[in-house]
């Protein structure tokens, strides 16, 4: 999946409007930027090796202790290392959803099943031993809700469940399970400060989970992963987060805005979402013909979905902007479905 992913803008040179890659929409700010030109002298020395200040700063901010966390080069290495810590076990996967998971679990040589997202609220009849689940999920936007999880937790104590959180500082109506982790012995919770700061370039994410299962996962981390210009990103934007989230509530209805909109063209479906994406199908053509049309007439670039295990060639998700710019893009798709006519 190296190349699977959204923003492959490096690929194509310059581009207007990046609608792949699932960032908050008022992108890097000023005071970050601010903040790490003044940090760079600090990549001439090693950084702390397990990231500690930022893993304090966390622990404060969720009520935990320091031993409740992991910070890790990102979301993705967090789901490696859970993978190897749980290597050659079965894994259940809903679909369709963040591939890391599976890739995870394939280099660490589990069993994989797969299960159709839309079954997320059924019992869980499969012999596995851990379930993968993102939520609110990626490529969809549909959530799960806590005390649902909360159930499976209680209803499956031999079964480990990782939530994958990552956008859950996205999404307005969902509560988090962090809470829960001393609570239940079976639960891990994924959560990325990319997505929401936008600093996916650095690298900067963090796992939580009780404090025997930290400790395994402490014995399998190489030191010094997060670098130290993520350390300092980390140690201001936590902080701020809700200030760099000022303008929320508007980026939600924007959402559902946006989707209606979609789904006013002829031709188009567009999945209702709960988050900062859309997740949208053509009935004509396909979405790879759509992207490349897009980036070469207008300089947008879209998320082509096709990759998505269980979703086909006519899917592409798009990250919510401004009404403007999201207006823009429903244009520059009509004008390619009229190419097709």
């Amino acid at each position: 999946m190296l190349y699977g992913h959204g923003d492959d803008g490096f690929r194509y040179g310059d581009i207007r409007l990046d609608f792949s890659s699932n960032l908050f929409y008022s992108g890097l700010s000023d005071k970050v930027v601010t903040n790490l030109s003044g940090q760079i002298r600090s990549v001439g020395n090693y950084p702390e090796p397990c990231a500690a200040p930022v893993r304090s700063l966390l622990a404060k901010e969720h009520n935990l202790i320091d031993r409740n966390i992991v910070v890790t080069n990102g979301a993705t290495e967090a789901f490696y290392l859970i993978a190897q810590l749980l290597k050659n076990k079965k894994s259940l996967i809903f679909t369709p959803t963040f591939a890391e998971y599976e890739d995870a679990c394939r280099v660490n040589e589990h069993e994989l099943q797969f299960k159709d997202w839309s079954t997320i609220n059924e019992p869980i009849s499969e012999k596995v031993d851990v379930v993968w689940i993102c939520n609110p999920n990626n490529p969809t936007g549909a959530v799960i809700t806590h005390d649902n999880i909360k159930a499976k937790l209680e209803a499956h104590p031999d079964i480990v469940f990782v939530i994958d959180e990552a956008y859950m500082a996205l999404c307005s109506e969902q509560e988090s399970v962090v809470s829960l982790v001393n609570e239940y012995k079976n639960l891990i919770v994924v959560h990325s400060l990319t997505k929401c700061c936008c600093i996916p370039g650095l690298r900067l994410g963090y796992l939580i989970s009780n404090t025997d299962a930290i400790q395994q996962i402490e014995n399998i981390k190489m030191p010094w992963s997060v670098n130290s210009l993520a350390i300092a990103a980390g140690l201001f934007v936590i902080p701020q987060r809700k200030s760099l989230l000022l303008g929320l509530k508007h980026l939600l209805r924007n959402a559902t805005n946006f989707a209606a909109m979609i789904n006013e063209v002829e031709q188009l479906e567009a999945l209702p979402t709960h988050t900062n994406f859309v997740l949208a199908k053509t009935n004509v053509g396909k979405a790879a013909d759509l992207k490349e049309f897009l980036v070469e007439k207008y300089g947008f670039l879209i998320r082509n979905a096709d990759n998505f295990r269980g979703l086909d060639e006519g899917y592409f998700r798009v990250c919510v902007k401004t009404k403007k710019e999201n207006i823009e893009l429903v244009d520059a798709i009509k004008a390619w479905l009229n190419t097709l006519s």
